[in-house]
């Protein structure tokens, strides 16, 4: 009786003043209502991340002077849970992140881009998403270059950064109380979270489940068997992705190498549906399959 390593791939294709630390509440914030919320329909499985509960800027953030601030909204392990349940389960992508930016301080900021970083705490984390953006006053709404899939290993933080040149306030807040949309990271070393004054951070994130995102439900292949004995690789997929599933390659490995590769074509898989795949190759176990 031999113990069998074995590997199962498959490719898809698929048609408040902080004077110390350098930053304070602008002294005399103008007050902004913001634009109407527009972007393009939502597709299925489309969900909009935040813990605002006011689009109405109440004051805005910045420094006293020449450096870099961040305004970021929190995920933590347990909410990103929550959210991939609300759509069935499916893994989510951050296609999008939206922001304000205080209209009358723009010409402050010489550099901006679209942050998400991840770690157990703000200043323990590891930024992962970094795209340059051109802002507008108001509302910015950025398409992600490449969109983010979240997990629920550590936290998540959503947001942007700006580099002033003088002192300035570009970073709009509204009134809210919530910790996880509060967070302020100044010149990347030290955190500070606003929620307790009563503000919290003007950012949303738009996420969706992915195009492309399958898993293997179940694989019917024993842990054990008979030298000379032919197993058969099959099992069933599920479509978790939100398009459906037209081809995909089935390759099996034991012992780190490639054994047999079948193109499996002609297919309709629809999203939440399962499909049962065998592999036309039996596997021979023989000496070398160990």
């Amino acid at each position: 009786m031999k113990n069998l390593s074995f590997l199962l791939i498959t490719f898809l294709s698929i048609t408040n003043v902080w004077s110390q630390t350098g930053f304070q509440l602008s002294p005399s914030p103008k007050s902004e209502t913001t634009s109407s919320y527009n972007y393009a329909p939502q597709a299925v499985g489309d969900l909009v991340l935040t813990w605002l509960t006011s689009e109405t800027m109440a004051t805005a953030y910045g420094l006293q002077g020449a450096g870099r601030i961040a305004a970021y909204m929190e995920l933590a392990p347990e909410d990103i849970t929550e959210y991939s349940n609300a759509i069935g389960g499916r893994p989510l992508n951050i296609k999008q992140v939206q922001f304000y930016i205080r209209t009358d301080q723009l010409s402050v900021v010489t550099a901006a881009h679209v942050s998400i970083r991840k770690g157990t705490s703000l200043v323990a984390s590891t930024e992962v998403v970094n795209q340059s953006v051109n802002l507008t006053g108001g509302w910015n709404y950025i398409d992600l270059n490449q969109e983010y899939a979240l997990d629920a290993t550590q936290s998540v933080y959503i947001g942007y950064q700006v580099t002033s040149s003088k002192e300035g306030y570009p970073i709009g807040v509204a009134s809210g109380n919530v910790a996880k949309q509060g967070w302020l990271y100044v010149n990347e070393n030290q955190s500070v979270n606003v929620a307790p004054g009563g503000y919290g951070c003007m950012i949303k994130a738009v996420a969706t489940a992915p195009a492309n995102a399958f898993i293997i439900h179940s694989l019917n292949i024993p842990d054990h068997t008979l030298l000379g004995e032919k197993l058969s690789v099959e099992g069933i997929l599920e479509n978790i992705g939100t398009t459906n599933i037209t081809s995909f390659s089935l390759l099996y490995q034991t012992n780190g190498v490639n054994s047999a590769v079948h193109n499996f074509t002609g297919l309709d898989i629809a999203p939440y549906d399962l499909y049962t795949f065998k592999h036309p190759d039996s596997l021979a176990i023989d000496e070398t399959k160990t």
